[in-house]
């Protein structure tokens, strides 16, 4: 009976043991594709176009900025055509260049360019192979050291 505590209480540690070094490795892959995708950012040359609800001039924003800053607050605006909801808009709330107040100022997403459509086209797939047999590689030792713990300990 105390063999089969002992055995319970090491499979238990060593699952949860496991189960953190996967949340290590998921929040590494996540913080090395961020970073990865910052430093690509600072290369787009590409604007965007956005217009302030106050004084409604429009100015220029590199979409670096929008990579730069990615928790700035933003709404969006969606129409509904049939059952599908479409996004037209988006409105983030900055500071505008000419009246100098903090207001919302809009995006029209139908007649610009997407931010990742001007990113590298390898990179997603780099991180996300990258991160798939990093977790693999995981359980695979994981499950071969629950194979050879249960014979070596009887």
């Amino acid at each position: 009976m105390e063999i089969l505590q002992l055995q319970f209480q090491v499979e238990i540690a060593l699952t949860i043991g496991f189960a953190i070094l996967i949340l290590l490795i998921m929040f590494i892959c996540f913080l090395q594709f961020y970073l990865d995708l910052r430093k690509q950012s600072k290369d787009l040359l590409e604007t965007a176009t956005l217009e302030c609800s106050q004084c409604h001039t429009s100015f220029q924003l590199p979409l670096a900025y929008f990579i730069q800053h990615p928790f700035l607050l933003k709404k969006d605006k969606r129409i509904q055509l049939g059952g599908i909801k479409r996004l037209t808009s988006r409105q983030y709330h900055l500071t505008c260049p000419k009246c100098h107040r903090k207001t919302w100022c809009s995006y029209d997403l139908e007649n610009s360019t997407s931010i990742l459509a001007c990113l590298r086209k390898g990179m997603w797939k780099k991180h996300l192979i990258r991160f798939v047999l990093l977790e693999c590689a995981v359980f695979i030792f994981y499950i071969l050291l629950m194979q050879l713990y249960s014979v070596f300990l009887f």
